[in-house]
C-alpha cells in the first residue's frame, strides 16, 4: 500500500464519521483536488458510506488482517469494461471502449471502507468493482444531451460527467455526478431516482431539476423547475434534510450547511436554452452570467462599472457580440489579456441608482 495516500485514506474515513480536526480538513480538501483519481475515491467513498446506514455498526473486524488481504488484492491486476455515452440524434447508444483498469480504484475505495467499518463491507465494495459502469461525459467545450435506460433525460454542461450501474437495476436508480447537470427524471414512485454528487445526495420521484457541484468552493446547488426534490448533505452529522419546490434554489455550503432561497436569476438555465435574458440589471449580475455561460474570467477594473445597468435579450449568444453591445450601451470599454486568459472592463462607470 502506497503509504503516502494511507494518511489521507483515513482523513477521508475521519471526514465521513465526523471526527475530523478543521486542519486536517484542509489537508484533506488539497489532496483530494491534486488528482482526479483522488477526487473519485473521496466521491465514491462518500457515496457508499451513506448507502450502508446504520448497518455498519454491526461489524466487529481485525483490522490489521483486513489490511494484509486488501493489500495483497491491490496487488492483483484485475480489469473490467468501462462503457460509455455517444450522442447520436438526441439518443445515446451505449458503446463498449477498450478495457480500463479501473479496479485499483475501487480498492482504494474499499482501503477507506476498512478504516471506517473492518473487512465485511471492504471486501463488498471491492467485489462490486466487477459490476459494470456507465460513464457518459461531456468534452470540454460542449455540452452532451441524452436518454438514461430508464427514460429519464439528462443534459450535462461542460466539464461535466455522470456514472451510473448499466441498466439502472435495482431499488433506486443511482447516478453519480461531477459538474453540472439538468435532469428531467421519468416518473417512478417505487424506484426513486437518487444523485449524489461529493458532499450531497439528491432524491426524487419524478421531476425536473439543476444539479451543480463546484468543489474548489465546496458548495452544491439545487434548482427545482417541477415536481419535489429531497435534498441533503453526506455528513453523518448533519441530518437536516431539504425539500424544494419550483421555483427554489437548496444550497449545500460544507462550512455553513444547507440553505435555501427563491431562485432570483433569470439566467439559472441559460447553458442549457442558449439564451441570456438582462432585465434592468446590474453589470455586478451581468458579469457572472457571462462568466458561467462562456466560461470566461471577466476582470471589472472601475467599481463604478458594477452599478451601470441593461436591458437586452441573447439568443445563442456570442461573448464579442455581447461585449460590444453593453460597450455601446453603456460607454465602458473591453480587452481582452492573452496571457491572463481574461476579458477587462473598463471606463468611466455609472451612477448608483
Amino acid at each position: 500500500m502506497d503509504e503516502r495516500n494511507e494518511r489521507y485514506w483515513e482523513l477521508v474515513a475521519r471526514y465521513l464519521k465526523d471526527e475530523i480536526s478543521e486542519e486536517e480538513k484542509t489537508a484533506l480538501f488539497e489532496w483530494v483536488e491534486q488528482e482526479p483519481e483522488n477526487k473519485e475515491v473521496f466521491f465514491r467513498a462518500s457515496h457508499l458510506w451513506q448507502l450502508t446506514g446504520k448497518a455498519r455498526d454491526a461489524f466487529q473486524p481485525n483490522v490489521d488482517n483486513a489490511w494484509q488481504r486488501l493489500q495483497k488484492t491491490m496487488n492483483e491486476s484485475q480489469t473490467v469494461k468501462e462503457e460509455t455515452v455517444q450522442k447520436e440524434a438526441k439518443i445515446l447508444p451505449l458503446t463498449s471502449k477498450p478495457e480500463t483498469k479501473i479496479f485499483s480504484l475501487w480498492m482504494r475505495v474499499a482501503a477507506v471502507f476498512l478504516v471506517l467499518i473492518g473487512i465485511g463491507y471492504g471486501m463488498y465494495i471491492a467485489n462490486s468493482s466487477k459490476e459494470i459502469e456507465v460513464i457518459a461525459k461531456s468534452a470540454d467545450n460542449e455540452k452532451k444531451d441524452f436518454y438514461l435506460p430508464d427514460g429519464s433525460h439528462v443534459f450535462l454542461n461542460r466539464y461535466s460527467s455522470i456514472s451510473y450501474e448499466k441498466e439502472l437495476k435495482g431499488d433506486q436508480r443511482v447516478i453519480h455526478l461531477k459538474g453540472e447537470a439538468f435532469f428531467d427524471v421519468k416518473r417512478n414512485p417505487k424506484r426513486p431516482f437518487v444523485i449524489y454528487t461529493s458532499q450531497s445526495r439528491v432524491e426524487v420521484l419524478g421531476t425536473s431539476f439543476t444539479v451543480r457541484e463546484d468543489t474548489a468552493k465546496q458548495i452544491t446547488e439545487v434548482d427545482v423547475v417541477t415536481g419535489k426534490v429531497a435534498f441533503s448533505s453526506l455528513k453523518p452529522a448533519d441530518t437536516t434534510r431539504l425539500y424544494l419546490r419550483p421555483g427554489f434554489r437548496g444550497i449545500l455550503n460544507t462550512k455553513q450547511g444547507l440553505s435555501t432561497a427563491r431562485i432570483e436569476d433569470l439566467n439559472f438555465r441559460a447553458w442549457q436554452v442558449d439564451k441570456l435574458v438582462f432585465d434592468n440589471t446590474r453589470l455586478s449580475s451581468v458579469v457572472p452570467a457571462m462568466e458561467a455561460y462562456f466560461g470566461v474570467t471577466i476582470e471589472v477594473q472601475n467599481p463604478q462599472l458594477w452599478n451601470c445597468r441593461y436591458t437586452g435579450d441573447f439568443e445563442k449568444p456570442a461573448l464579442e457580440n455581447i461585449l460590444k453591445v453593453l460597450a455601446e450601451a453603456t460607454n465602458l470599454q473591453y480587452r481582452y489579456e492573452k496571457q491572463s486568459d481574461r476579458y477587462v472592463l473598463f471606463g468611466g462607470g455609472c451612477m448608483e441608482n
